[in-house]
Protein backbone atom coordinates (compact mmCIF):
# COMPACT_ATOMS: atom_id res chain seq x y z
CA UNK A 1 0.00 0.00 0.00
CA UNK A 2 1.15 3.61 -0.96
CA UNK A 3 0.69 6.81 0.27
CA UNK A 4 0.67 9.56 -2.03
CA UNK A 5 1.12 13.26 -1.01
CA UNK A 6 -0.15 16.32 -2.10
CA UNK A 7 2.60 18.76 -3.06
CA UNK A 8 2.03 21.50 -0.73
CA UNK A 9 2.11 18.15 2.40
CA UNK A 10 5.91 16.64 1.25
CA UNK A 11 7.27 20.81 0.90
CA UNK A 12 5.72 20.47 4.94
CA UNK A 13 7.39 17.58 5.69
CA UNK A 14 10.47 18.31 4.00
CA UNK A 15 10.60 21.65 5.83
CA UNK A 16 10.03 19.83 9.41
CA UNK A 17 12.82 17.81 7.54
CA UNK A 18 14.95 21.04 7.88
CA UNK A 19 14.27 21.94 10.94
CA UNK A 20 14.52 19.05 13.01
CA UNK A 21 18.68 19.36 10.90
CA UNK A 22 18.93 23.04 11.95
CA UNK A 23 17.92 22.38 15.87
CA UNK A 24 20.38 19.19 15.65
CA UNK A 25 23.36 21.56 14.06
CA UNK A 26 22.67 24.46 16.66
CA UNK A 27 23.16 21.76 19.47
CA UNK A 28 26.25 20.36 18.08
CA UNK A 29 27.86 24.12 18.36
CA UNK A 30 27.52 23.98 22.01
CA UNK A 31 24.44 26.57 22.74
CA UNK A 32 21.34 24.93 21.94
CA UNK A 33 18.63 26.90 19.80
CA UNK A 34 16.59 27.32 22.70
CA UNK A 35 15.29 30.87 23.53
CA UNK A 36 15.41 31.87 26.88
CA UNK A 37 12.91 34.80 28.51
CA UNK A 38 15.11 37.05 28.66
CA UNK A 39 16.56 36.72 25.17
CA UNK A 40 17.76 40.50 23.29
CA UNK A 41 18.69 41.09 19.68
CA UNK A 42 22.15 39.68 18.96
CA UNK A 43 24.86 41.94 19.52
CA UNK A 44 28.20 41.80 17.75
CA UNK A 45 31.63 40.49 19.35
CA UNK A 46 32.69 43.79 19.92
CA UNK A 47 29.90 44.89 21.62
CA UNK A 48 29.84 42.05 23.97
CA UNK A 49 33.72 42.43 24.65
CA UNK A 50 32.43 46.47 25.47
CA UNK A 51 29.81 45.09 27.80
CA UNK A 52 32.38 42.48 29.69
CA UNK A 53 34.94 45.05 30.11
CA UNK A 54 33.67 45.93 33.73
CA UNK A 55 34.03 42.26 35.03
CA UNK A 56 37.49 41.49 36.33
CA UNK A 57 38.77 37.55 36.18
CA UNK A 58 38.86 37.45 39.81
CA UNK A 59 35.09 38.02 40.02
CA UNK A 60 34.54 35.31 38.25
CA UNK A 61 37.03 33.15 40.51
CA UNK A 62 34.86 34.68 43.51
CA UNK A 63 31.68 33.71 41.77
CA UNK A 64 32.94 29.90 40.91
CA UNK A 65 34.22 29.75 44.52
CA UNK A 66 30.88 30.86 46.26
CA UNK A 67 29.33 28.00 43.95
CA UNK A 68 32.07 25.36 45.15
CA UNK A 69 30.98 26.49 48.76
CA UNK A 70 27.27 25.80 48.25
CA UNK A 71 28.16 21.91 46.72
CA UNK A 72 30.44 21.60 49.37
CA UNK A 73 27.54 22.08 51.41
CA UNK A 74 24.57 20.62 49.90
CA UNK A 75 26.28 18.04 47.25
CA UNK A 76 23.82 16.81 44.80
CA UNK A 77 21.09 18.78 46.24
CA UNK A 78 22.87 22.30 44.99
CA UNK A 79 22.71 20.83 41.27
CA UNK A 80 19.49 22.04 39.85
CA UNK A 81 19.79 25.68 40.71
CA UNK A 82 22.65 25.78 38.14
CA UNK A 83 20.44 24.39 35.66
CA UNK A 84 17.85 26.94 36.24
CA UNK A 85 18.41 29.93 33.46
CA UNK A 86 16.51 32.76 35.06
CA UNK A 87 18.53 31.92 38.73
CA UNK A 88 20.43 35.43 39.30
CA UNK A 89 22.45 34.21 42.09
CA UNK A 90 24.15 31.91 39.50
CA UNK A 91 23.29 33.42 36.43
CA UNK A 92 23.12 37.66 37.13
CA UNK A 93 22.94 40.08 35.08
CA UNK A 94 23.06 37.37 31.79
CA UNK A 95 24.37 37.53 29.37
CA UNK A 96 26.69 40.09 30.52
CA UNK A 97 28.41 37.69 33.43
CA UNK A 98 28.99 34.19 33.74
CA UNK A 99 26.86 30.99 34.67
CA UNK A 100 28.35 28.69 36.66
CA UNK A 101 28.30 24.62 35.97
CA UNK A 102 29.14 21.68 37.80
CA UNK A 103 31.53 19.38 36.46
CA UNK A 104 32.87 15.86 36.59
CA UNK A 105 36.35 16.12 35.13
CA UNK A 106 37.66 12.30 36.20
CA UNK A 107 34.18 11.01 33.95
CA UNK A 108 34.67 13.94 31.44
CA UNK A 109 31.19 15.36 31.19
CA UNK A 110 29.08 18.09 32.72
CA UNK A 111 26.46 17.76 35.73
CA UNK A 112 24.31 20.50 34.96
CA UNK A 113 23.87 23.47 32.32
CA UNK A 114 21.02 25.97 31.11
CA UNK A 115 20.73 24.40 27.47
CA UNK A 116 18.98 21.22 28.53
CA UNK A 117 20.16 19.94 25.32
CA UNK A 118 23.96 20.80 25.63
CA UNK A 119 23.09 18.87 29.07
CA UNK A 120 21.76 15.56 27.29
CA UNK A 121 24.87 15.65 25.31
CA UNK A 122 27.69 15.97 27.27
CA UNK A 123 26.25 14.34 30.24
CA UNK A 124 27.64 11.22 29.39
CA UNK A 125 30.12 9.66 30.43
CA UNK A 126 33.22 11.05 28.84
CA UNK A 127 31.08 13.50 26.31
CA UNK A 128 33.17 16.65 26.65
CA UNK A 129 36.35 14.57 25.33
CA UNK A 130 34.68 15.22 21.84
CA UNK A 131 33.53 18.61 22.55
CA UNK A 132 35.62 21.35 20.12
CA UNK A 133 36.09 24.57 19.96
CA UNK A 134 35.69 26.60 16.59
CA UNK A 135 39.33 26.78 16.48
CA UNK A 136 39.27 22.90 16.93
CA UNK A 137 40.73 22.95 20.46
CA UNK A 138 39.64 20.13 22.98
CA UNK A 139 39.16 23.21 25.41
CA UNK A 140 37.47 21.66 28.17
CA UNK A 141 39.79 18.03 27.83
CA UNK A 142 42.23 20.36 28.62
CA UNK A 143 40.77 21.92 30.79
CA UNK A 144 39.96 18.83 33.19
CA UNK A 145 43.60 17.29 32.42
CA UNK A 146 45.24 20.16 34.48
CA UNK A 147 42.31 19.72 36.68
CA UNK A 148 43.81 15.97 37.24
CA UNK A 149 47.21 16.79 37.31
CA UNK A 150 46.82 19.72 40.27
CA UNK A 151 43.30 18.47 41.83
CA UNK A 152 43.27 21.39 44.74
CA UNK A 153 44.26 24.34 42.08
CA UNK A 154 41.72 26.36 39.94
CA UNK A 155 42.61 25.75 36.42
CA UNK A 156 42.21 28.14 32.60
CA UNK A 157 42.08 27.14 29.70
CA UNK A 158 41.51 29.30 26.28
CA UNK A 159 37.77 28.85 24.10
CA UNK A 160 36.92 30.84 20.76
CA UNK A 161 33.06 29.51 20.51
CA UNK A 162 29.31 30.90 20.91
CA UNK A 163 28.30 32.88 23.84
CA UNK A 164 24.33 33.75 24.81
CA UNK A 165 23.66 37.21 23.24
CA UNK A 166 26.48 37.03 20.69
CA UNK A 167 25.47 37.22 17.03
CA UNK A 168 29.38 35.76 16.03
CA UNK A 169 31.71 33.94 18.03
CA UNK A 170 34.00 35.41 20.93
CA UNK A 171 37.12 34.96 22.99
CA UNK A 172 37.15 33.48 26.64
CA UNK A 173 38.74 31.81 29.25
CA UNK A 174 36.83 28.96 30.78
CA UNK A 175 38.23 28.68 35.23
CA UNK A 176 37.59 24.95 36.44
CA UNK A 177 37.72 25.53 40.39
CA UNK A 178 37.57 22.57 42.69
CA UNK A 179 35.35 21.78 44.79
CA UNK A 180 37.49 20.27 47.53
CA UNK A 181 37.13 16.90 48.73
CA UNK A 182 34.32 15.83 45.87
CA UNK A 183 34.99 14.77 42.41
CA UNK A 184 33.24 18.05 41.44
CA UNK A 185 34.50 21.49 39.47
CA UNK A 186 32.66 24.25 39.11
CA UNK A 187 33.03 25.79 35.42
CA UNK A 188 32.77 29.87 34.86
CA UNK A 189 33.81 31.64 31.93
CA UNK A 190 35.21 35.12 31.24
CA UNK A 191 34.53 36.86 28.29
CA UNK A 192 37.36 38.68 27.13
CA UNK A 193 39.56 39.24 23.66
CA UNK A 194 42.33 39.86 26.22
CA UNK A 195 44.14 36.01 25.35
CA UNK A 196 46.73 36.68 27.71
CA UNK A 197 45.86 37.38 31.25
CA UNK A 198 47.28 36.69 34.97
CA UNK A 199 44.99 34.03 35.63
CA UNK A 200 43.99 34.64 39.52
CA UNK A 201 43.17 31.70 41.78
Amino acid sequence: MFVVFAEDQVWRILLQIGVCVLLIGFSELGFAAEPLAYDQPKISAAAMYQKWASVQSSDIVAHAKKAAAAVLQNREKAFAQFSDPYNQTWWPNPPFFSPVFVIRCDEMRVLTHIYPSFLAQYGKHDAMIHFKDLKGKHSFFDLCTEVLKHPNQPQWSQQYHFWPGASEPVWMHLLAYPVKGTPYAIQAYYVTPNLDFSAPN
